[in-house]
């Protein structure tokens, strides 16, 4: 056996032992970019905001409710999906100032307020909006950034899912040329020499809707009536039913023609029963009796 051969096998064993160290955790690194989270306690890195989903169900009719419907309007229009609320932005519920100095009785509040610096970003009046570009979660409760532009950089306010202001650490910096990372955008804690002079929620949301892909309940359709037609049976109506496409809710994906005879009674669709009052060639008239 060659002296390499010996080597190699010692080699091997000197770094294992050395991986195992102490048994404790180090911070994940991500070589491709020489990144290392900061673990200072001064950084919190901005995150995708969290989202709550919902189960949607949208219908046209009532049941028992008698309608119309023209030649080619939708009788029936139903849809269930699940959606996932992402917040978008921040919209101020009462007015702040971020103060530099403790407020003593006497002194005018507005002598008080930081008046340079990133602080004095820190200011809103009832209806001022804020974007909401991210958030973070911590011990299982959700927080979002509300984005205050300034020059060189923005400050981000935080709060909680009911508008309310993070206790302890509130306030965040991140300048324009910060560097994204793996972990998220990296914005550190500013110090503040005042707690926020405000109670209760500060914020309300404003969300956007988005539809889950992966949702296995996705149901949209169509029944729209398309008028009548005469054979050998007499008149007989139709009534196209529409399936549409999880990715383009406008674009039918599978279009069937039912056709009845006769200009009055009670049909089965698509686990529907529906009671036909009158039908011509440019109305129906119905009531849906059971969904």
């Amino acid at each position: 056996m060659n002296l390499l051969a010996r080597v190699l096998p010692l080699v091997a064993l000197v770094l294992f032992a050395a991986c195992l160290g102490t048994g404790k955790p180090r911070p994940a690194t991500v070589k491709e970019d020489d990144f290392e989270p900061d673990t200072s306690g001064r950084v919190v890195y901005m995150q995708p905001t969290p989202t709550s989903t919902r189960a949607v169900v949208t219908k046209n009719y009532a049941v028992g409710q008698r309608r119309v419907a023209t030649v080619g309007e939708p009788m029936i229009t139903v849809r269930n999906y699940t959606a996932a609320d992402r917040v978008v932005a921040a919209v101020a519920l009462q007015p702040f100032r971020q103060l530099c100095r403790k407020p003593k009785e006497g002194i005018d509040p507005e002598k008080l307020v930081c008046s340079s610096g990133r602080l004095s970003l820190l200011r809103a009046e009832p209806r001022d909006r804020f974007e909401v570009p991210g958030g973070f979660v911590e011990a299982g409760k959700a927080y979002y950034f509300a984005r205050i532009p300034g020059k060189g950089g923005d400050l981000y306010l935080v709060v909680d899912t009911t508008g309310r202001v993070r206790p302890g650490d509130y306030v965040a910096w991140a300048p324009d040329d910060v560097k994204k990372t793996p972990v998220g955008v990296p914005l550190r804690w500013q110090d503040t020499p005042v707690p926020l002079q405000v109670s209760g929620p500060v914020f309300r949301y404003e969300t956007e809707e988005t539809l889950v892909p992966e949702s296995a309940n996705f149901v949209h359709y169509e029944l729209v009536y398309k008028g009548t037609t005469y054979d050998f049976r007499g008149m007989v109506y139709h009534i196209h039913y529409k399936e549409f496409r999880r990715d383009n809710p406008s674009l039918p994906q599978f279009v069937q023609d039912l056709e009845f005879a006769g200009n009055a009674s009670t049909v089965d669709v698509l686990g529907l029963r529906l009671r036909v009052h009158d039908v011509n060639d440019s109305q129906i008239v119905y009531t849906v009796l059971r969904d």
